[in-house]
C-alpha cells in the first residue's frame, strides 16, 4: 500500500510540469545551431535575338492601285449625217485594231459639196488666166504710150491700177480661196468614214444604222489595248527612292485573281505630282504592256481591277535588314554584347519596309540584335537569349 501525498503537493504538482516542459522547450531551441538566410537574386532576363550580318539587300517599294487605260478616247464624227454602215467589231469588248472601220456617214452630201468646190475652182482659175492676159495687155499698151511719148520722163512708172494688178491679185485670191473650199470637201468626205486612231477595245458604243449623229455626239467610248497603266498609292517617304528610277521592273499580282496567283510583268513609268486627297499617299504609275494577251499562259489584265505592285527599287550595300519592331525610340536598337551586357546601339535607318527596315550602325564583335521588348532595360544588366526552337 503506498504512502498517501500530502494534499499541498497535490496542487504544486501540475506547475512542476508545466515549467519543466517549458524549459525542455527552451533547452531545445537554445542548443539547436544557427541558420543563416541569403537573398534571392532575380533571373536575368530572357530575350530573342539574332546576329548582326551586313549584307546588299534589295529594296522593294510596295503599293496598291487601279488599272487604268493608259490611252482613252470618246470618239464623235467631226461631219453631220446618218449612219450608213457600222463596224463589225463595234460592240462592248470587240478589238479594234489600228484603221478597223468604226462606222460611215452617208458620203453623198459631201461628195456633191467636193464637185461644186472643183467647179468654183476651175471658174476662178478661168477668171485668173482672162485676167493675167489682161494685165499683159495694159503693160504692153503703156510701153507704146511711152515709146510715142519721147519727151516724156523715162523713169517714169504706170500705176498698179492701170496695169490692172489690184484686179490680177483679186483673181488669185479667189483661186486660193476655191482650193481651199475644195480641199475643206475632200476633207468632209473623208470623215465620214471613221476608223480606230489606235489599237483598241470597244469600251462602250450607241451607234446604229440610219442613226443621225453630229459632231456633239460621243458615239464611241475606246480604250487602247497597247498598254494599261497601274495607278498605284505608296507613302510620301517612298517617293524620293521612286524619283531616281528609270524604267525599273515591277510585278503586277491581281487582287481580284480567283487562285491568288495572277501576276504579269510592268515597268516603273513616272511619279505623279499631287498626293491622293484622300490617304495623303503618294502616288506612281506602272505600265504592263500587251494587257489582253492570254497566250504563254498569261492571265487577263482587267480595266478597273485593283492590283498589287511591287517595284524592284535597287539596292543598299552594307546593311542590316531587321524587324521593325527592333528599332525602338530615336532610331535605337538594343544589343546583347559579347559578355552577355544590354548595351543601346544607335542606327541609321536607311529603309523602312511594312514589316523589316534596312539600316546601319556601329556594332562591336559578338553583338546580337535583341528583336523582343524589355519592360525596363538597364543599360548594363546582364541578359540572356531564348533558345531558338
Amino acid at each position: 500500500m503506498s504512502p498517501e501525498i500530502p494534499s499541498r503537493f497535490k496542487f504544486l504538482l501540475p506547475i512542476l510540469i508545466i515549467v519543466g516542459g517549458g524549459l525542455i522547450v527552451w533547452w531545445l531551441f537554445a542548443s539547436s545551431p544557427e541558420q543563416t538566410t541569403s537573398p534571392t537574386l532575380p533571373p536575368d532576363p530572357v530575350v530573342e535575338a539574332m546576329p548582326i550580318q551586313l549584307s546588299t539587300e534589295p529594296i522593294e517599294i510596295v503599293g496598291f492601285g487601279n488599272i487604268i487605260p493608259a490611252r482613252e478616247v470618246h470618239l464623235a464624227p467631226e461631219v453631220s449625217g446618218r449612219v450608213i454602215e457600222v463596224g463589225k467589231v463595234v460592240e462592248p469588248g470587240g478589238l479594234a485594231p489600228e484603221g478597223t472601220l468604226l462606222f460611215r456617214i452617208d458620203p453623198r452630201d459631201y461628195e456633191l459639196a467636193g464637185e461644186e468646190a472643183l467647179a468654183t475652182l476651175q471658174r476662178a482659175e478661168a477668171d485668173l488666166a482672162l485676167e493675167e492676159g489682161r494685165s499683159l495687155v495694159a503693160r504692153a499698151e503703156w510701153e507704146r504710150f511711152r515709146s510715142a511719148e519721147m519727151e516724156a520722163d523715162e523713169d517714169s512708172e504706170p500705176s498698179a491700177l492701170a496695169l490692172r494688178e489690184p484686179q490680177l491679185r483679186q483673181a488669185k485670191a479667189a483661186v486660193a480661196s476655191a482650193r481651199t473650199a475644195l480641199a475643206q470637201a475632200k476633207l468632209n468626205l473623208e470623215r465620214t468614214t471613221i476608223r480606230s486612231p489606235f489599237d483598241a477595245t470597244i469600251l462602250a458604243e450607241s451607234l446604229e444604222i440610219g442613226q443621225r449623229v453630229s459632231d456633239s455626239d460621243t458615239v464611241v467610248h475606246l480604250a487602247g489595248t497597247q498598254t494599261f497603266w497601274v495607278e498605284i498609292s505608296i507613302p510620301a517617304a517612298q517617293l524620293l527612292r521612286l524619283s531616281n528610277l528609270e524604267d525599273a521592273a515591277a510585278e503586277v499580282a491581281l487582287t481580284t485573281s480567283s487562285n491568288g496567283k495572277s501576276k504579269r510583268e510592268g515597268r516603273f513609268v513616272r511619279v505623279l505630282p499631287g498626293l491622293d486627297p484622300q490617304g495623303r499617299m503618294g502616288r506612281a504609275l506602272i505600265a504592263v504592256d500587251n494587257p489582253l494577251d492570254v497566250s504563254q499562259g498569261r492571265d487577263l489584265l482587267p480595266l478597273d481591277g485593283y492590283a498589287e505592285v511591287t517595284i524592284a527599287a535597287g539596292n543598299l550595300n552594307e546593311v542590316m535588314r531587321a524587324p521593325r519592331e527592333s528599332v525602338r525610340e530615336n532610331n535605337q536598337v538594343w544589343v546583347r554584347d559579347i559578355s552577355g551586357l544590354l548595351r543601346f546601339r544607335e542606327v541609321d535607318v536607311l529603309w523602312r519596309g511594312d514589316t523589316d527596315v534596312l539600316m546601319r550602325g556601329t556594332f562591336s564583335e559578338g553583338d546580337q540584335l535583341i528583336t523582343s521588348y524589355l519592360n525596363e532595360p538597364l543599360p548594363g544588366q546582364k541578359i540572356a537569349v531564348r533558345d531558338p526552337l
